[in-house]
This record gives structure tokens, C-alpha cells and sequence, in this order.
């Protein structure tokens, strides 16, 4: 790891360069022009709160975790969720991320003055703050939120890692090239490019819009192309989570089989390098992926660090957004809406994040 920290060109944050933690926004909005999403309250920002999510469901936070970060929204913070597709080398991911979220620290900066920075993670996402918070000095934050915090090695954290993606990593990219499959992929190609279309409006006019079309559209046709264009722009934001998978497959081929920095590297940074005022470990307590409390025992050193025990499982703070959303476009009720009981989970956790915040 100290080699890595210190070759050229891997982290050029390791040294701060001069940006403020601090950050305001004011307005209500969600905009995404350069990755990360970000959502304002209504009123007068109280903090803004950088937001990463899972292995995999992170690359599509504004869905995945739709209903955790409108609850900080509606708390009055600005919330900055920024996408990311795993990769092996946590380093990279962490430049990416940073790389992602400084624009928009930049412009808000100059534009409204300061606010605090915190930082919320969810399994891989806390993971990922926690290496922010010890190897990169650029954005220092003045607290974390480190949800069922994951630092397992690549073959317990990837479901059936050794056992079956390893071994057909290989022939299933060979399938890319595979002249039977060429025309589905075209095919697929074709698709994804309509739904493209459909998502950023085009060929469908909106009720706000001048009428276009040389005929009459009657109501319920208009309905319908509204409802199509909600339903692509919903698909287009799950593209994401699709599109990272090919990439850990080619890296498995050129021989990727642990993640760097290892999870001893990381523990071993984290004990002596991690330095944020205050931490809330949130730990569930039906959950067998979570490392909280070796986190804790990592962090012993470290002043400002809570553990809270809460009931739920590792996916309590994913809410099942795109049925919802779905349901809403169709106007019919959800079959997959939360029970009473994960709801109230759900709930008490999210209570529980920003009444810690407001506390910072």
C-alpha cells in the first residue's frame, strides 16, 4: 500500500489541494450534468451530504436509494449521490469518485458560501469513505455515516467469485465475438439507443410542449407517451448497473483476484490514518455481511466513533424504488412495496442518520 500511495500519478489527492469542505446550495432541484446527482431542499440548506452507495447498486444511487436520500432531503440537506461501477483497485474508484464530486464542490463553493460536508456510505460506500477519509486529504468532512460497513476479501464479496465467475469470466466475453450472437447484440444496441431517445424526450412531446404532430392526439394517447417516456427514463438510469458488469469481467481475465488495498491494507490504514470529528457506525442486526464491529475495534484509536445496533438486514437502507416508480408511471399499486415491518426499519434507521447529523 505505501508503494501504491507513493507511485506517481496514482493518488494525486493524497496532498490537498486547497478545497473547502464546504459547500451551500439553496433551491429545490436534482441535476446530474456531470455523474453525481444532486437534490435540494426547499429552504436553506442546513449541510450537504456526499452519498455513496453498495457494490453494484451504487451505480444507480438516485433509484437504488431513492427514499433514503429524499429523507435527508426533506431534513433540509443537500445531498450529492455520486454513481460509481465497482472495480478491483478501491484507489482508482476513490479518484473517480472525487474526480465526480469536486466540480460540483467548486462551482457551489464560489456560487453560496460554506456549508459542512458529511459523509454517508452504505456497505462498499462506507467502505469507500472510509479509505476518503485516510488516504485523500482534498475533501475532508466533518462526519461519516458508515452503514453496514463491508471490508471482505473479492471472493466473499462477490457472490460465487471463485466457484463460477472466475472460471467463465473468460468465455463469457469470448461470447462478444461470437458471430451467432452479433445480431442479438445489434439488436440490443438498437434498443438501448431508442430508449435513449424516448428518456431525453425525443419524438415525444410532453403536455407542457406545443402540439407537433400534423393529427389529433387523443387523451389517452398522450397519457401513454408520457407514461412510455417515464418508463425509458427510468430504464435508461438502470443502464448503469448493467453496464459494470462486463468491465469485472475483463478484469478477472487480465487476472484481477483481489481487491487493492486488501482488506488488511485498508484496516491497517484506517487505524492510523482516519481522522473525521465524528462516526456513526450503523449496524443491523440481522445482517451476516456486515464488519461493523471490526470496524470498530479499527477505529479504537480514533476519537468521535459510535456504534449504533439497529433492527434490519444489509438491505434495509435500499428501498424497491424502480417497482414503485414503475407502479406511479402506470398508476397502479405496487406488489412490491415495503412490509409494515421493513418500512418501520427503514424508517428508525434513517431517523436515527439524521438525527446524528443535525447533531454534527
Amino acid at each position: 500500500l505505501a508503494t501504491r500511495l507513493h507511485a506517481p500519478g496514482v493518488l494525486r489527492r493524497y496532498h490537498a489541494r486547497g478545497i473547502s469542505a464546504c459547500v451551500r446550495m439553496t433551491a429545490s432541484a436534482v441535476s446530474s450534468d456531470s455523474g453525481s446527482y444532486v437534490l435540494r431542499p426547499s429552504g436553506q440548506p442546513r449541510a450537504i451530504i456526499h452519498f455513496l452507495g453498495g457494490a453494484f447498486v451504487g451505480a444507480a444511487p438516485q433509484l437504488t436509494y431513492r427514499q433514503l436520500l429524499h429523507q435527508f432531503v426533506d431534513a433540509g440537506f443537500v445531498v450529492i449521490a455520486t454513481p460509481f461501477q465497482l472495480r478491483f483497485d478501491y484507489l482508482e474508484l476513490c479518484d473517480a469518485v472525487l474526480d465526480d464530486l469536486e466540480p460540483h464542490l467548486l462551482e457551489l463553493q464560489q456560487q453560496y458560501g460554506p456549508l459542512p460536508l458529511y459523509g454517508v456510505g452504505h456497505s462498499c460506500g462506507a467502505l469507500l469513505h472510509v479509505l476518503l477519509s485516510s488516504l485523500f486529504t482534498s475533501t475532508p468532512q466533518v462526519a461519516n455515516v458508515l452503514i453496514s460497513f463491508n471490508n471482505k476479501q473479492a471472493a466473499d464479496a462477490i457472490p460465487f467469485f471463485g466457484e463460477l465467475i472466475t472460471p467463465v469470466a473468460s468465455s463469457l466475453l469470448q461470447l462478444e465475438k461470437e458471430p451467432l450472437i452479433t445480431p442479438a447484440l445489434v439488436l440490443v444496441g438498437a434498443v438501448r439507443q431508442r430508449i435513449t431517445q424516448l428518456a431525453e424526450g425525443q419524438q415525444v412531446r410532453r403536455a407542457d410542449e406545443p402540439q407537433a404532430q400534423p393529427f389529433n392526439v387523443t387523451e389517452l394517447e398522450e397519457v401513454l407517451l408520457l407514461r412510455v417516456q417515464d418508463l425509458a427514463t427510468i430504464s435508461t438510469q438502470l443502464l448503469p448497473l448493467i453496464d459494470q458488469i462486463v468491465p469485472i469481467l475483463r478484469e478477472i481475465v487480465a487476472g484481477a483476484v483481489e481487491f487493492d488495498p486488501t482488506p488488511a491494507e485498508t484496516r491497517t490504514a484506517a487505524s492510523q490514518l482516519y481522522r473525521v470529528p465524528r462516526t456513526l457506525v450503523v449496524q443491523f442486526d440481522n445482517d451476516s455481511l456486515d464488519e461493523s464491529t471490526e470496524l470498530i475495534s479499527v477505529l479504537e484509536g480514533c476519537s468521535g466513533v459510535q456504534l449504533l445496533q439497529l433492527k434490519g438486514t444489509h438491505v434495509t437502507p435500499l428501498t424497491p424504488t424502480v417497482p414503485e416508480l414503475a407502479a406511479s408511471v402506470l398508476e397502479a399499486p405496487s406488489e412490491f412495496a415495503l412490509g409494515e415491518a421493513e418500512q418501520r426499519e427503514f424508517l428508525d434507521a434513517a431517523e436515527a442518520i439524521i438525527r446524528f447529523l443535525q447533531e454534527t
